[in-house]
């Protein structure tokens, strides 16, 4: 029986699998028994945050096997229309524009996402939504997942974490639909919209606390119309912006290089600024840069500075990583 999730008919064959990842079945088995043994962890934390970021980083042929999985498997589902964060074509900017224009917004994220999608989640969800067979599942999950959880950083990550809360999705957006809401799904952020779209909220993290999810109340936020709605970070009020705040901050930060001068690293970052601002809104991002061009257009770069990196860290469980077979 073909499942309605994936074009591809019921992967069961371990010579179909093989022609999928271009490799033969004792290696596609000998790399999935020491799959842990490709990870190189690390933690990275971006220039002007606090917070570090933990990466699982896969390697060598691992990585290699994970993005044939990702083209040639994971990017055959056929993912709701509602589910927009990891789809091809899909934008910050389209999962915005379900929810412009409505007069409550809400916006629940799901506490450590991909740690919490297990091993056993993404077994399921291969048998489930692709029709793999037990022992191609099991090779799938083996490849695809690091102690026993999705890891962070993969390029199968966040589609397989998709397919994984299909069941979810359909919940919530069962529930969305009762209501007469818009919903929709971007990785572990999911935004609700419309007349007393803040009624759901009881609903909906009950729901996903029933699926082993967790949801902490400073990460729930309601929005009405006489407030900043937001989502996904892109401002939608009356539409789809950078937001004054963020226009007014930028050039503050100009009028400040033209006083003290600019590194060549607040350049890059500065015009990279400019350019989402004026992808979002070119209207905003084109008198941005004009603006931009009008104070710093005498202004010489510093030559031979050190730009500003990322700091990065080895993970403090490091051998631990190492030992896993």
């Amino acid at each position: 029986m073909i499942n309605s999730y994936s074009d591809l008919s019921p992967l069961v064959s371990i010579r179909r699998l093989e022609r999928l990842l271009g490799f033969d079945r004792q290696a596609i088995q000998w790399i999935a028994n020491r799959a842990g043994r490709y990870y190189r962890p690390f933690d990275v934390r971006r220039v002007g945050t606090r917070k570090w970021r933990h990466i699982d980083n896969p390697q060598g042929k691992l990585k290699t096997i994970q993005k044939r999985i990702l083209t040639n498997i994971l990017k055959t589902v056929n993912f709701p229309a509602a589910i927009l964060g990891g789809i091809a074509g899909a934008s910050i900017k389209e999962n915005a524009r379900v929810h412009l224009g409505q007069p409550i917004l809400v916006v629940i994220d799901i506490k450590d996402f991909f740690p919490n999608i297990t091993h056993r989640k993404a077994y399921s969800a291969y048998k489930t939504c692709l029709g793999c067979s037990a022992k191609i599942a099991g090779l799938l999950t083996k490849l695809t997942t690091f102690q026993r959880r999705i890891p962070q950083g993969a390029p199968t990550s966040t589609l397989l974490a998709n397919m994984s809360v299909l069941t979810l999705h359909d919940e919530l957006k069962e529930l969305a639909d009762n209501l007469g809401l818009r919903v929709t799904f971007w990785v572990d952020d999911i935004a609700f919209s419309g007349p007393n779209a803040d009624k759901i909220i009881g609903a909906a993290v009950e729901i996903i606390s029933r699926h082993g999810f967790a949801v902490s109340s400073k990460k729930i936020r309601v929005m009405g119309r006489g407030s900043r709605q937001e989502v996904t970070g892109v401002p939608i009020n009356r539409k789809i912006s950078a937001g004054r705040k963020y226009i007014e901050e930028l050039r503050n930060s100009i009028l400040d290089f033209k006083r003290t001068g600019i590194t060549a690293h607040e350049f890059a970052s500065l015009r990279s600024k400019i350019s989402h601002v004026r992808w979002l809104c070119p209207s905003q991002g084109i008198k941005l840069e004009e603006f931009a061009k009008e104070q710093l257009s005498d202004l010489v770069l510093s030559i031979g500075c050190k730009a500003a990196k990322n700091e990065y860290r080895k993970c403090e469980d490091w051998s631990r990583h190492r030992r896993e077979p």
